[in-house]
Formats: structure tokens, C-alpha cells, sequence
């Protein structure tokens, strides 16, 4: 893995000064090397005994209506508004997010099976997948209102030009023009990298010190949702 991540540094980002490719590679190894780790067991079942005595409820069910209103205002009150009451033009299992709720609750050599099911069964899972889905959808129709402008093109050059490329990102603006609009992989992966904004959908949205220490990780139980929100709070205010 150190000799893979030291040889993609070296070859794709020669213009980096040293200590910027140490930044990446260390970036790089926390995340496909410690962050692959799991736990110790004992952890796990500590851990998963505690999601499911307070999150496997109706009333914490409930609380994850509030992604409604993050994504009214990230995307706009009237796209969030068309997206619960309308027809979906993009759903999480199209995503391959069907069974995401966090990256910390996604895998099952983190997570267990009884847990995943207790989640299900107190309608957590089904009201996080209705939010996640209301949020795709309207950052799609935001998206498309934005790429009709001049003005809403520069907006969204100033957050994916760079990451996309020139020719790719010419192309999302293409799909997104597009009347329904074609939902390509730059499309999903414009909606991935809106969704993971507000959300800690993967563990490259986890902070490091949680990649770093596996048998740490118990500490940030409960706390991924907010340790996202203060960062969404962080960057846009």
C-alpha cells in the first residue's frame, strides 16, 4: 500500500512541493490502510449495543426529518419541496447507497447483522433512506437550475471545475441541461459529493483521528451526524 501510494504521488502530482505529497500520502495511508481496520469485537458489540438502545426507537426515527430542512438549505426551500411531493428521478440504491446510513454503520465487519435489523425494524432505516432520497433529488433539481445560467454555471465551476476536470465538468453541465437530466456517472457523482457534504456517507468523510485509532472509534458513537453538521456549519458560515 505505501509503495502504490508513494508511486501515484510521485507520477500524477509531480508539481507538489514535498511537503504536500507527505500531506497526501498520509491522507492516503490513513485512509485505505488504518481506515480499513476494524475494531476490536468487544468494541463492536459495546458499540452496537448502544446504537440499538437509542437510535432503534420511533422518536429517533423521527429526529432524521431534520435532513429535510439541511437540504432546503443547501439546495433551496422549493427543489427540497418538489423532491418530497414529486416524482424521484435519482434513489439511493441507484447510488449503491440502499444500505448506507453512516460510514461507521456501513459495513458488516463494523456492524452487525442484529443491529442493521433492529434499525430497520424501528423505521430508522426507512425514514434515513426517505431523506437521503429527498436530498438527492433536489440537489439534482438545483443542479440543473443552476447549469441554465451563466451566473449558477460559475457557482458550481467554483466547487467542481477543478475536481472534474475541464472536459468532464463541460460534460456534467451537458447532462445536467438536459431535459429530464441524464443521470451519468459525473451526475452521480456530482449528487455523492453533495450528499457527503452534509453527511458522513463514507469514511473519507470521517475525521482522521477516527481512521487513525480503530479501537478509538467508540468514542465518536452518536457523534458522526453532529461532528458533520459543525463542519457544514464551519464551511458555509
Amino acid at each position: 500500500l505505501t509503495k502504490t501510494i508513494g508511486a501515484l504521488v510521485e507520477q500524477d502530482l509531480p508539481n507538489l512541493n514535498k511537503s504536500q505529497q507527505k500531506l497526501i500520502r498520509d491522507l492516503l495511508q490513513t485512509r485505505f490502510g488504518m481506515g480499513e481496520v476494524a475494531p476490536h469485537v468487544a468494541q463492536r458489540v459495546l458499540r452496537d449495543v448502544g446504537y440499538a438502545t437509542t437510535l432503534a426507537n420511533p422518536i429517533s426515527a423521527l429526529t432524521q426529518i431534520k435532513d429535510l430542512g439541511i437540504s432546503a438549505y443547501v439546495n433551496g426551500l422549493f427543489p427540497t419541496i418538489k423532491s418530497i411531493f414529486g416524482k424521484s428521478d435519482v434513489t439511493m440504491k441507484e447510488m449503491g447507497l440502499d444500505s448506507v446510513m453512516a460510514a461507521e454503520l456501513t459495513s458488516l465487519k463494523d456492524t452487525s447483522h442484529l443491529l442493521h435489523s433492529v434499525l430497520g425494524w424501528s423505521q430508522f432505516r426507512r425514514i434515513d433512506r426517505f431523506g437521503k432520497d429527498v436530498f438527492l433529488n433536489a440537489s439534482l433539481k438545483n443542479g440543473k437550475s443552476l447549469a441554465q445560467t451563466a451566473k449558477g454555471e460559475a457557482r458550481l465551476a467554483r466547487k467542481y471545475k477543478e475536481a472534474f476536470g475541464e472536459g468532464e465538468f463541460n460534460k456534467l453541465l451537458s447532462d445536467l441541461k438536459s431535459n429530464p437530466p441524464k443521470i451519468t456517472e459525473n451526475v452521480k457523482l456530482y449528487l455523492w459529493s453533495e450528499l457527503s457534504d452534509v453527511q458522513p456517507i463514507s469514511l473519507s468523510e470521517m475525521p482522521q483521528a477516527y481512521l487513525n485509532n480503530p479501537d478509538g472509534r467508540i468514542f465518536y458513537a452518536l457523534k458522526s451526524f453532529g461532528v458533520k453538521q459543525l463542519d457544514l456549519i464551519r464551511r458555509t458560515i
